[in-house]
């Protein structure tokens, strides 16, 4: 007979440090910083454009990998 016993949480990331890349600039010549408390998904650029705010500030568009969630169950026999 299988019995669980122990319920273990783990907090991964998939990606390092979340920051703007300093060299970038946006299709208008912007830098990260316009981008600072706006929503980066509906700014006037191009779709091509927003991806690559998204991708280049993802601190300032808060865009960041978010943090991932696993459970495991650990089962022993009795």
């Amino acid at each position: 007979m299988m019995q669980k016993v122990i319920l273990a949480l783990a907090l991964s990331t998939a990606a390092g440090v979340c920051v703007d890349d300093p060299f970038f600039l946006d299709e208008n010549g912007n830098d990260c910083s316009i981008y600072t408390g706006t929503d980066c998904k509906n700014s006037p650029i191009s779709e091509l454009g927003i991806s690559r705010v998204l991708a280049s500030c993802q601190l300032a568009c808060d865009s960041c990998v978010k943090v991932r969630l696993f459970v495991f169950f650990l089962y022993s026999r009795t």
